[in-house]
């Protein structure tokens, strides 16, 4: 699919918030990323999240935040379709609330967080590092910690066996390796001290042009905007359907199908929304209702859409004896969505369900701050009322077009072993 170019301004955007009571001042600061180096980032990003150059413990980075009066800081990971963004996160009180409150410190700290890390000869000294990458260690020789962190990976392994799209377990093993305090360290150069960044300030109107200006004092960069090359879809190749089974360790037992479509193109997206709140949200959830409620075949199931590669899939954990049963009656879920009754009662109870969501969200101070927020994330997000705007134009014919080109491709059995665990 055609890649585009997205262009984010380096001024820091200021969201007044109405409400004059609301008392607090959210920072979003935000960096893009690549998608690789997961375990390297892994580490940066606990770094960041517990120590600077001048605390640099999480015991000592802990207590200034709480001295500093930081309702809340955290450093995570955003992912998007079209791009990843590294997000820091911080909360302060509403100036004047606290008369203890000191902004400008405050700012410094994320500032120092940030920027200022304890680096000895271009790698990380923070004391807390061997820690941080023993307990990663022994995460993740722990894991899987259960039948269904075991499944997802097996499942995965086996949806995406040209490692198309996915990091597979044994990519993150390999580097798990060879993580170092160096290689962490020439990670967070990249992603961090070489990169540009945008922010986004929620605050009140009195309190703007304060923030504002201590946060030009620490934050500077020479260049007005940036853009980044966004990847958008990477839709995995249509297959004819395989069937796999292996025997695990586990007492329950695990069915799990992908289903891709034929001839997949931006426009379908919204249908494949609607193919997935059919099948798994809580004003239709058709496979759990028929599974569970009519049939009483299975013990737990989920429906997750992989939008980003084009495909729906589903997992449910089951008694073997009812494996046929179950096939059949996931297909004729499937079939009766293309029947134009049941397709117009499906949409009804969910255009009613994101109504009712619409009404809630209005009375949400932060409501019209955080559409903006996310669409100038996200190029291809919709808020609600956009959707069910799209949605109500979406015609059983164009619907049922879309249905006969779904295809179940993958399919992965894990069969119950003699474990109790």
């Amino acid at each position: 699919m055609k890649k585009t170019i997205k262009t984010f301004k380096t001024e820091p955007m200021f969201e007044v918030i109405k409400d004059v009571n609301k008392n607090v001042i959210r920072i979003f600061y935000f960096m893009p990323y690549k998608r690789e180096n997961v375990i390297n980032r892994k580490t940066m990003i606990r770094i960041l999240n517990s120590s600077n150059n001048n605390y640099r413990t999480a015991s000592e980075f802990s207590d200034i935040l709480d001295k500093l009066y930081i309702i809340k800081y955290n450093v995570g990971v955003s992912h998007y379709i079209s791009h990843d963004l590294i997000d820091f996160t911080m909360e302060i009180p509403k100036l004047g609330l606290i008369d203890e409150f000191d902004l400008d410190k405050a700012i410094k700290l994320l500032h120092d967080t940030i920027y200022n890390q304890y680096v000895e000869n271009s790698e990380f000294k923070t004391s807390d590092y061997l820690r941080l990458k023993e307990n990663l260690v022994k995460n993740e020789l722990d894991y899987p910690h259960s039948i269904r962190e075991f499944a997802y990976d097996q499942f995965l392994d086996y949806v995406d066996e040209k490692k198309q799209t996915f990091l597979h377990r044994d990519e993150y093993l390999k580097a798990l390796e060879d993580i170092s305090p160096k290689k962490a360290y020439d990670y967070y150069k990249e992603a961090i001290l070489d990169n540009n960044y945008f922010t986004y300030i929620m605050g009140s109107k009195d309190d703007k042009d304060v923030i504002l200006n201590t946060f030009n004092k620490y934050f500077k960069q020479d260049i007005k905007s940036f853009d980044v090359e966004l990847k958008y879809y990477n839709f995995l190749e249509l297959e004819k359907l395989k069937t796999k089974e292996i025997i695990t360790k586990y007492n329950q037992s695990v069915i799990a199908q992908y289903y891709n479509v034929k001839d997949l193109k931006k426009d379908d997206l919204n249908k494949l929304d609607i193919l997935y709140f059919f099948l798994n949200s809580r004003e239709n959830d058709l496979i759990f209702k028929k599974l569970r409620n009519e049939h009483n075949l299975i013990y737990h199931c989920s429906v997750n859409e992989e939008i980003a590669y084009g495909g729906i899939d589903i997992n449910a954990f089951f008694n073997i004896s009812n494996l046929n049963q179950i096939r059949n009656d996931i297909k004729d879920v499937f079939d009766s969505i293309k029947i134009k009754d049941n397709f117009n009662k499906y949409m009804e109870n969910l255009i009613k369900a994101m109504e009712y969501d619409l009404l809630s969200l209005e009375d949400n101070i932060y409501t019209d701050a955080n559409e903006k927020f996310k669409k100038m994330l996200d190029c291809d997000y919709h808020s609600i009322r956009e959707n069910i705007d799209i949605y109500k134009k979406i015609t059983f014919e164009e619907m049922l077009e879309f249905l006969n080109r779904v295809e179940l491709t993958k399919e992965m059995i894990m069969i119950a072993g003699e474990s109790n665990e």
